[in-house]
């Protein structure tokens, strides 16, 4: 906008230049106006016509890639001029063929700076090639640069690698793109030092002169067939005239021979939140070192899925440091630690400096882990009840999370958030503490403000408790709650009389006493016991008489 002084002094009988700054943010024509007041002068207006004018293009240095190789890539620089926050989208509208913009937007903070990258693909060979990079929004305007780029002769070029049983034989591919507007013909050859014959074959039919159109990507398939145990090299070299100049690329090939497998399958089990540790051992079958020591690595490959989560879950040390001509197998020590449930194989791969690749798969199982804690949720029948809790995130980044009660879980209980994100923390690894109730926020210990789950509990009938399993997932992480619903003990309600018709207390519990008293089951029996004789019974037992048993029988 206009941008000027509040105040100005003017001497008397004189005059004074008031200085304005014009900062527009968007280009065209707009109107304003100024005011000048005094108490004792009065009020002078004046109209402002004014004009933004796009501004100048920034000036990007010269750019250098190889034709159809390494490209280059500079970082710019875009500012913010405003006190909120903006978001910029970036494009290279007039040559976007060989200028690629990444990302397509950028995210500006309140007079922040943001960053993104601009790749230079040359499309033409020692010729200066332009470009113009965009930057607009609709509140902070429009931001300009240009660039320009020449292409050089391709000298590096990205090593294709394949890896083949030994014994047997595998097929790879080249893509190459043609980076000319026009087509060219390629003579394309396999070279290569290696001294058995068939190692490495071109398998196009027609190798000299094939047609790849302007921007094409064609793939060129060559066949490897390891003859030893260790690392083969070659390249693939695709030639072609362009304007009087002869233009060779080399694509790098590396063949590495894997050992015949022989059907080892390791298993590693465990439960979740639990530390499990092994020893794991790996015959090197076909191994043959022919100098002192050698170097071997290893590596582990994951499903995608698994990957961030086994990074920190699953960790392999090596016993051996290096390889000897007597070694035929490698120790490791396995620790195992998963956050959460996981089932899935992976391989372990042993690799001979020399060239060389043992693959041995291992399947990992690890089971949910121990109840974290119970929360119990009392409700009337057909009535809504609910128990809240936090629970804390123990990692230090905010993380996506997903709730929900196993299937065998009874249908009155429910979660709500059932998806979310989960706010960034640290707690303990028993995040919930025992015994919840209805009404009551059962909270973790100190730790991140996580996320608060609310159980929701409607019992429709009369019965015993019921109980469900609520499982909380991130990437992670996994979290078991037992969730016990109950309908609450039901108290006979007393009403008040003005006539107490109510048995004592006291007199209430000596009665219930006496009714628990066992009870003769034949009075005949009872009657025969010696205790409950008649009188005359009795005096037989005084000193010196003795009844006899026909006045036994008289009685």
């Amino acid at each position: 906008g206009v941008l000027g002084a509040d105040t100005m002094r003017i001497d008397a009988r004189s005059e004074k230049t008031y200085d304005l700054v014009y900062s527009p943010m968007l280009t065209g024509p707009t109107e304003g106006s100024v005011r000048f007041v005094s108490a004792e002068l009065g009020e002078f207006w004046y109209a402002l016509r004014l004009d933004a004018l796009d501004a100048p293009p920034v000036l990007v240095p010269e750019m250098t890639s190889e034709v159809g190789g390494k490209r280059g890539v500079v970082v710019l620089d875009i500012e913010n001029p405003l006190d909120e926050e903006v978001l910029a989208t970036l494009s290279c509208p007039d040559n976007p063929r060989n200028f690629i913009v990444a990302p397509p937007s950028v995210t500006l903070p309140p007079f922040g700076v943001g960053k993104f990258k601009v790749t230079y693909a040359p499309s033409a060979l020692n010729q200066l090639e332009h470009g113009t990079i965009v930057a607009t929004n609709e509140e902070a305007g429009t931001w300009t640069w240009s660039v320009s780029g020449r292409g050089a002769e391709p000298t590096e070029l990205p090593a294709t690698d394949i890896f083949v049983t030994l014994g047997q034989s595998g097929v790879g591919s080249v893509s190459f793109q043609n980076p000319f507007h026009d087509p060219i013909f390629v003579d394309v050859a396999i070279e290569t030092d290696e001294s058995t014959p068939g190692v490495w074959e071109d398998m196009l039919k027609k190798k000299q002169g094939v047609r790849v159109d302007g921007f094409q990507v064609v793939p060129l398939p060559f066949k490897f067939s390891p003859a030893a145990m260790t690392r083969h090299r070659a390249n693939m070299v695709i030639t072609t005239e362009s304007a009087g100049d002869t233009l060779t690329w080399r694509y790098p090939l590396i063949g590495i021979a894997e050992a015949v497998p022989k059907g080892e399958d390791f298993r590693i089990e465990g439960k979740a939140r639990r530390r499990c540790e092994m020893g794991l051992e790996v015959f090197l079958h076909g191994l043959k070192v022919d100098v002192p020591i050698e170097h071997y690595d290893f590596e582990v490959v994951v499903p995608e899925s698994e990957k961030h989560h086994l990074r920190k879950a699953l960790v392999i040390k090596p016993l051996m440091a290096n390889l000897t001509p007597k070694t035929r197998s490698l120790r490791f020590a396995v620790a195992f630690r998963p956050k959460r449930a996981v089932s899935c194989s992976i391989d372990f791969l042993v690799n001979k400096a020399s060239g060389g690749r043992w693959r041995f798969p291992i399947h990992l199982e690890a089971i949910e882990p121990d109840i974290d804690g119970s929360v119990v949720v009392e409700a009337n029948v057909n009535e809504k009840a609910e128990a809240v809790f936090s629970l804390a995130n123990p990692d230090p980044e905010a993380c996506a999370f997903t709730a929900y009660f196993t299937p065998d879980s009874p249908a009155e209980f429910s979660v709500k958030p059932n998806v979310g994100t989960m706010l960034p923390g640290k707690s303990p690894e028993t995040p919930l503490k025992a015994g919840g109730h209805k009404g009551v926020a059962v909270e973790t210990n100190d730790g991140g403000p996580g996320v608060d789950l609310r159980i929701r509990y409607r019992p429709k009938d009369y019965g015993g408790d019921k109980v469900g399993r609520l499982v909380v997932t991130t990437k992670e992480n996994t979290w078991v709650f037992e969730c016990i619903g109950r309908i609450p003990e039901y108290t006979k309600p007393r009403g008040k009389t003005k006539l107490d018709t109510r048995i004592d207390p006291a007199i209430d519990a000596h009665l219930k006493v006496a009714q628990r008293r066992r009870r003769p089951g034949t009075i005949v029996r009872e009657n025969l016991r010696t205790e409950n004789y008649t009188s005359r019974r009795l005096l037989s037992k005084t000193p010196g008489h003795e009844i006899t048993p026909k006045e036994l029988m008289e009685t």
